[in-house]
C-alpha cells in the first residue's frame, strides 16, 4: 500500500521543479520515515480508530499508519481519517491516494480532506476562546 503511494508521490515530485516545491514548502515524508513513525503509534484494540493528519501532503504518513494498523491490529474494523491540506496542486494526488488506500485496505476507511491550515483552524484553542462558536467557511 505504502509503496504505491510513494511511487505516485515520486511521479508528482518529478513533475514539479524543485524551486517551485521549495517555495511552497513541499517536503514529502520518505517511506522509511513514514514506516518508522507509523510504528510509534499505540493503537487501541477496538473497532474504530480516528486518525488526524494535520499536514497530509500526498498522504504518505496516513498510508503508513493505515498499512500498519491493517497488518498489526485485526480488531480494528474502521478508520476515520481526517486530512488537512492547503496546497491545491497536491490535493488531487491526496484524493487519488486515499481512494487507493480505501480499496487496498481490509479496514473500512472513511476519509475527509479539509482544505485549510490545521493550525489556523484551531486558533480558538490558542486564543483563550476554547468554547467559542467557530465560524464555518463557505
Amino acid at each position: 500500500m505504502l509503496d504505491y503511494i510513494v511511487t505516485q508521490t515520486d511521479k508528482y515530485i518529478e513533475s514539479k521543479p524543485k524551486d517551485e516545491r521549495k517555495a511552497l514548502g513541499q517536503f514529502f515524508t520518505s517511506k522509511g520515515t513514514a514506516r518508522f513513525m507509523a510504528g510509534l503509534f499505540c493503537v487501541p484494540h477496538r473497532g474504530l480508530i480516528r486518525v488526524l493528519d494535520p499536514g497530509a501532503g500526498s498522504g504518505i504518513l496516513s498510508a503508513a499508519v493505515i498499512e500498519a494498523i491493517d497488518k498489526l491490529y485485526p480488531a480494528v474494523k474502521e478508520i476515520e481519517l481526517t486530512c488537512y491540506e492547503t496546497n491545491s496542486d497536491v490535493i488531487p494526488l491526496l484524493e487519488a491516494n486515499i481512494a487507493y488506500v480505501q480499496h487496498a485496505s481490509r479496514i473500512k476507511l472513511t476519509a475527509s480532506i479539509i482544505k485549510e491550515n490545521y493550525l489556523l483552524s484551531q486558533s480558538d484553542d490558542f486564543t483563550g476562546t476554547l468554547y467559542a462558536i467557530k465560524k464555518t467557511q463557505k
